[in-house]
This record gives C-alpha cells, sequence and structure tokens, in this order.
C-alpha cells in the first residue's frame, strides 16, 4: 500500500522544512499513480529538485506536456528508463511485454528535450547482450551514457533469485564486458 496524496503532501512539506534539496521518485512504476503530476507540484512549490525512475511504458505525449510545465521542467534533474535488452526477447525475459513502449518512451522524452538517461539492470537474463546493449542506447538512440545495477532478491524478484541474480561467474563476465565497453565508447 502507498500513502495517499495527502500523506504526500505533508511528507514533502516535512521534507522541505527539514531543508532537503532533491526527491527521487520511484515505484513500482510511478506513472501509474494518478495523483503523480500533483505529487510533482507538491515537491516543486518546496522548491526542491527531483528525478523520476521509470520503466517507461507509460511515457506517452501526455506525461511528456505535464512534464513540461514551468516548474515541473524547472526542477527536473533527470529521467531515468529501465532498458534490459537490446531487443524485445531479452529486454521481455525481464520486463514482460514491455520492450517497445519502453524505447518509445525514452525516445520521446529524449526527443523532447527531457534530461533522460537509461539504467540497465544486468542479470542472468541479459548478461550476454551488454554489447548490444550498449550499441542500442549510445549508438541507436544516441544517449551520452547509461548506468548499470545488478539484479537484486528485492519484491517480485525474491521468488525467482536463482533465475535473475548473477552468480561470480557471470559477475566476472559482466566486469570484464563493461571495461572494453568504457574503453570503446
Amino acid at each position: 500500500d502507498d500513502l495517499t496524496t495527502a500523506q504526500w503532501k505533508s511528507a514533502f512539506h516535512k521534507l522541505t522544512s527539514a531543508k532537503l534539496f532533491r526527491v527521487t521518485l520511484t515505484g513500482g512504476e510511478v506513472f501509474t499513480r494518478t495523483d503523480i503530476f500533483r505529487l510533482i507540484d507538491f515537491i516543486t512549490a518546496g522548491r526542491m529538485r527531483y528525478s523520476i525512475l521509470t520503466n517507461g511504458t507509460l511515457v506517452d505525449e501526455r506525461v511528456v506536456e505535464e512534464l513540461k510545465r514551468e516548474n515541473r521542467l524547472k526542477r527536473l534533474d533527470s529521467i531515468q528508463v529501465s532498458i534490459d535488452g537490446s531487443s524485445p526477447e531479452i529486454h521481455n525475459r525481464s520486463r514482460p511485454d514491455s520492450f517497445h513502449r519502453a524505447i518509445r518512451g525514452l525516445r520521446l522524452l529524449q526527443r523532447e528535450g527531457f534530461p533522460v538517461t537509461a539504467r540497465v539492470t544486468i542479470g542472468k537474463n541479459n548478461v550476454e547482450d551488454l554489447d548490444g546493449i550498449t550499441e542500442l542506447l549510445l549508438e541507436e538512440i544516441g544517449l551520452a551514457s547509461y548506468t548499470t545495477c545488478d539484479a537484486s532478491p528485492i519484491g517480485a524478484g525474491c521468488s525467482c533469485e536463482a533465475e535473475l541474480s548473477l552468480d561470480q561467474r557471470d559477475i566476472l563476465r559482466a566486469g570484464l564486458s563493461l571495461e572494453i565497453l568504457v574503453r570503446k565508447y
């Protein structure tokens, strides 16, 4: 269960009073909240800056227009979209039936000039695809960079840790691949 709009408003007011300068909105998926733009307005009214972590699937023209409103855009630090594969076959193993919508959301944010980046959660499903993911994000889409993290057994991931989480050999493979990609790009 999540907080109500009024509870979030109170929480953001307390954060403002505590002189907090930045918050990150994450989920689940932040854009499933029907009040997300009101929450962002509470943040900006407190003169805080914010970032958004999203899977990108619900980012459409309406979301873009809402985010463009003056204080919302002025106080936005970044929007990070999760991309976990260079193709639907790989990405959808971790995030079912979402690749095309995630890429569409990422491209829309980029085209509209938002401070957008991508995060790749490295797991057993995509550890062999880091070259392809990098080519997609940096060459085809044209991002300047992306970040990575490893698949963690939290939330829904707890029930399938062995199928998702990297073992020591996978961690070494990912590290070596990323080292080569950093030098290349």
